[in-house]
Formats: C-alpha cells, structure tokens, sequence
C-alpha cells in the first residue's frame, strides 16, 4: 500500500498488459500503472502523477557486433521484442521495425536473450530490474538509440472511480515525492 496513507489496496492482479488494460477500463476503483498519459487516453481514465519519466531505449546484446548505432536506422533489418498494444509497439511498426509482441517484459527480455529478436524497446528501469531479479549481469546489454524520454508515467484510474480517491492518491503520491521516498525505493529495487 502507499506509506503513511490509510488507504489499503485489495486485489492486486498482475496480468498481461491488455487484459489489465481493458480490466481497468471496465471495473470502477481499480487502477493501473505504468500508464502513458497521451491525447488518445485522456478521456478514458483518471490520472494520478506523474510518478516518473519515461526514457524508452532500443537495446542489443553486447555480443551483437553486427547492430551498431550507425545502423540502426535500417528499420526493416531488425525484429524487435516489445510488450504487445502497447505505445512502443505502435510507434515502433510506425517506424518500419518489424515487431515480435510479448505478452510481459520478463517474455519480452527472455526474446532477446535468446537472440529471437535482434534488439528489444524497453523501459530503463524496467531492464534493470530484470536484471537484478533474474541475477543477468546488466553489462550483457548495450543501449543502441533513446527513442523516447518526452512523456512520464502515471496510475490510470477507471474514470468512474471515486473522486476522493483519487485526490487521496495523488496527496500521497507527492508527499512520497516531497520526502524523496519514490528515490528510495527506486534505488532499493532497481538498484540505480
């Protein structure tokens, strides 16, 4: 739950990210997280954050001598693992990338690893923490291209939730920021 609140979460589902997506669409007073804030998905939810930014990157193994930032470019020569519906997905198809969808990051990471997909577009943080729970040494990776660090991410909340709630989460939120606690737990879990 969030420290120092009397809020209490129940319920927590980890699903794969369409089905959680469309859950929260459909079920009032549930939330999701990491969310995008973009035009298309503002009238669908209620937002809290931000809570962070986002800083997309195009990873490769280091072993892969044969894909280099001066390369990279070619779009069509590559296939690149990313979770599926997603906002990285639709701008990396935009792009001409072909992409192999992955129902979950530990799935999309595992593509890569096992070289069934050339480079892979993640979240930093979100390699990191594979990385520390799977005990791969985060030096097998390399950063090819940042592809995106414009946006943050929030909590969606089902748009018919309680406006109390909201408001709730959102003070809890920034007191956690104004106390440096979202750092804490950044570096305790991620440790960056």
């Amino acid at each position: 739950g969030l420290v120092g609140s009397e809020m209490c979460i129940r319920d927590r589902n980890i699903a794969p990210w369409p089905r959680a997506y469309r859950r929260v669409t459909e079920k009032t007073n549930s939330l999701l997280y990491t969310v995008v804030r973009t035009a298309e998905r503002e009238n669908l939810f209620q937002w809290v954050g931000p809570f962070s930014p986002r800083r997309i990157v195009l990873v490769k193994l280091r072993s892969r001598l044969d894909i280099t930032k001066e390369n990279i470019t070619e779009y069509s020569r590559y296939r690149v693992s990313t979770v599926r519906e997603t906002a990285a997905e639709e701008a990396l198809q935009h792009m001409g990338y072909k992409t192999v969808g992955a129902y979950s990051v530990d799935s999309q990471i595992q593509m890569l690893l096992h070289e069934r997909a050339d480079l892979t577009a993640i979240l930093e943080f979100s390699l990191a923490y594979f990385a520390k729970e799977n005990g791969v040494d985060p030096s097998v990776f390399e950063v090819v291209e940042i592809m995106d660090e414009s946006k943050d991410y929030y909590f969606a909340l089902n748009k018919n939730s309680a406006p109390q709630l909201v408001i709730q989460l959102q003070k809890a939120l920034d007191e956690m920021k104004a106390e440096g606690r979202l750092t804490l737990y950044k570096n305790k879990w991620l440790g960056m």
